[in-house]
């Protein structure tokens, strides 16, 4: 190694793993870590980083701008822990000769297995029974299995894909909608591509997987829930800001669509416990991507990027 460089784990997902940040450390550099468990910004972040010297920083969530980046002039480089790169400003890495890494799409099975849970727990009423259950209510309504379902997929990319991989052998008909000529994909997996306005008004479950973009910004809000079937299902893995969040439970409230489940939120952490008894409505605190297993690809998809930063 021509140069000394010291590493900050910023992101406190990252952090809070012995495991991860031994095996950062095992890379030699010396390591400084966010131990607040709070995601860092703006001047918090550029404080952290100043202390530590930062040469080469491991990031999660924390919003990377160029505001940011013109205070850090010793960083060289950013690894990014998990998927989601709205938060970068590239520009200004690009500007700042800042070198980034990411791997797209490693934590893909473990979002689709949440979308799969939480469809077979709407569909067939598992969530809904416990419920009564626990209320002293002996219901035998078994709900819809899911091969009477169109699946609607917006967004087809590394987790829109595996979603259609998941659903497939259940007998579901699959859409899908996508920006991206994806034709190779419906061909081999054996959906269909349309448009979004299809995917609206006649998919039972509809699944999203796009990022957040100026074009994606509540991309689901109420004239989308007019639309949608009365019983239709919409499950929000990817970002929350793509759904206009009081207009769903308006419309879930009312029986406008007939549920809603959100791993994904526009603040987090959030407390939702003043919405928490109407029906149909499913909330995880941003979990999706965050099974052991998962945890420990994303850091070391982290961890090889900032091995070749340093080679």
């Amino acid at each position: 190694m021509s140069e000394r460089h010291i590493l900050a784990v910023v992101s406190p997902s990252f952090a809070k793993s012995e495991l991860l940040v031994s095996e950062l450390r095992a890379l030699g550099p010396d390591v400084v870590v966010n131990q607040s468990k709070f995601e860092l910004e703006g001047e918090q972040l550029v404080e952290f980083l100043k202390q530590s010297n930062a040469t080469v920083a491991v990031i999660g969530k924390e919003k990377i701008t160029s505001e940011v980046l013109a205070q850090l002039p010793m960083l060289k480089a950013i690894a990014k822990y998990g998927v989601g790169t709205d938060s970068i400003d590239f520009e200004a890495l690009s500007q700042h000769r800042i070198r980034f890494g990411f791997t797209a799409g490693v934590n893909r099975s473990e979002v689709a297995e949440q979308v799969l849970g939480l469809s077979i727990g709407h569909f067939r009423r598992l969530f809904t029974a416990t419920g009564e259950m626990r209320a002293g209510i002996w219901n035998k309504n078994g709900g819809r299995d899911l091969a009477s379902l169109t699946v609607g997929i917006v967004g087809f990319g590394h987790v829109g894909t595996k979603v259609a991989e998941l659903f497939r052998p259940f007998g579901c008909e699959i859409k899908f909608t996508d920006i991206l000529d994806k034709s190779n994909d419906a061909l081999l997996l054996g959906v269909t591509s349309t448009n979004l306005e299809d995917i609206v008004k006649n998919s039972d479950l509809i699944t999203l997987h796009v990022p957040l973009t100026s074009k994606t910004l509540n991309m689901f809000a109420q004239p989308q829930f007019d639309m949608m079937k009365k019983d239709a299902f919409l499950i929000n893995t990817a970002r929350g800001e793509i759904v206009d969040f009081e207009a769903v439970v308006r419309s879930v409230t009312d029986n406008r669509i007939g549920g809603y489940a959100a791993d994904v939120f526009t603040q987090e952490p959030v407390n939702l416990s003043s919405i928490g008894q109407i029906r149909n409505l499913y909330f995880t605190p941003h979990i999706a991507a965050n099974s052991t297993n998962a945890v420990l690809k994303m850091g070391r998809s982290a961890i090889s990027w900032v091995n070749t930063f340093l080679d």
